[in-house]
């Protein structure tokens, strides 16, 4: 046994560092054989875990904004999750959801793009929730050829199966995360307009079109629209049921509470419908950070190719183009920031990615034999 399975654990490390001119300090992704390899306070926290083997999450260092890498590390908070993943927050981060999709986007990227193989599992936790009961915190861990390494280019075999699984996947877990951080309190039913809207949008079926580029419910396509709203009011019902009794618990008042009563599932989605400019944000929203996370991850067969053994020197368009992801996630809704949506996108990307079998085309296109089905309009 080596002399570091029996003193220090081993440590899979998973950390950004950019230079002072905003590149890439390669490689992201490392296993140091020894932990003096780590900053003082890294060590002590790898050594409280009492575990053999931790898998270390730093955030993202830029010395633009923290010229004293010495000061910055001495805010560093560290938590333990049961999996033996170690993440550390900086005690300034005034959004450190955003930071931590920020930190898997770049790490997931240059894994493909390098080929690392370093053990890494994707996390995708969720802000404070009001009265609604938040998802719980889903964890994937990526296999050693897995990750993003497989998304496909676009035109590339594979690209329309993979995507609109992917879509769907996404739609799933946006539609559950988003209704409970925007439903803060009692007082969000104040306007029930927006409330109604994100309810019925939360319990509309995932859907997508026949043709490569629908990857959601488009709203000036009625036929999307329609199967998106089949058999609405016996989804809403369950989520109206769910909601009236919270609010039963929290002594709302009775008109709020009757108004939501489940048996008026049916009048209140036909009510969004007659009234869709709210709902239709939700939809045109999804659509569009679906798109633009699709193009992101089509991306990546192409920075691999580029980077021809020096991954660092892709890293700003990498960069670059998950900002733009940001942006959307942060105007999601009412221009009110959804900072677990990244970790989401990406989490789900990665387990549909690594479970589609790019290789057996009956699956990629839809044909007899496929777990999936026919291609088309595709109901979840």
């Amino acid at each position: 046994m080596s002399n570091r399975m029996t003193s220090d654990p081993q440590v899979h490390l998973h950390w950004v560092r950019e230079t002072p001119s905003r590149a890439l300090d390669f490689p992201i992704s490392s296993s140091p054989q020894s932990l003096k390899s780590l900053p003082p306070c890294v060590q002590t926290a790898v050594l409280a875990t009492g575990l053999a083997t931790v898998e270390l999450h730093l955030p993202p260092y830029r010395p633009s904004h923290s010229p004293d890498l010495a000061a910055w590390l001495a805010k560093l908070q560290f938590r333990q999750n049961a999996a033996g993943r170690l993440i550390a927050i900086h005690a300034d981060d005034a959004d450190p959801l955003a930071t931590m999709a920020f930190h898997q986007a770049m790490v997931l990227v240059m894994r493909a793009v390098s080929g690392d193989t370093t053990p890494l599992t994707i996390v995708a936790e969720h802000g404070p929730a009001g009265i609604l009961p938040r998802p719980l915190a889903a964890r994937h861990q990526c296999a050693p050829d897995g990750g993003l390494a497989k998304a496909p280019a676009e035109r590339g075999f594979g690209y329309d199966r993979a995507y609109k699984a992917t879509s769907i996947a996404i739609q799933t877990a946006v539609r559950a995360a988003v209704p409970p951080a925007h439903i803060g309190s009692i007082d969000s039913f104040s306007e029930p307009g927006q409330t109604l809207a994100i309810l019925t949008w939360g319990a509309a079926a995932p859907v997508t079109g026949r043709h490569v580029d629908e990857l959601g419910v488009e709203v000036l396509k009625p036929r999307m629209i329609g199967v998106a709203f089949y058999r609405l009011p016996d989804r809403l019902a369950v989520r109206l049921a769910e909601v009236r009794e919270i609010l039963l618990r929290h002594r709302a008042s009775p008109v709020i509470c009757d108004s939501l009563k489940p048996s008026r599932a049916a009048r209140l989605g036909e009510q969004c419908r007659r009234r869709p400019r709210l709902l239709n944000q939700l939809f045109s929203n999804e659509v569009r950070l679906i798109s633009n996370f699709v193009r992101f991850c089509a991306r990546i067969s192409g920075w691999r190719a580029r980077a021809a053994g020096n991954p660092a020197s892709i890293f700003r368009e990498v960069r670059d183009s998950w900002e733009g992801v940001e942006t959307i996630i942060r105007r999601f809704y009412l221009r009110r920031p959804y900072s677990a949506l990244g970790s989401i996108l990406l989490l789900e990307a990665v387990r549909v990615l690594e479970a589609v079998d790019l290789n057996n085309c009956n699956e990629l296109r839809g044909q007899k034999g496929s777990s999936h089905g026919w291609t088309g309009i595709h109901r979840k």
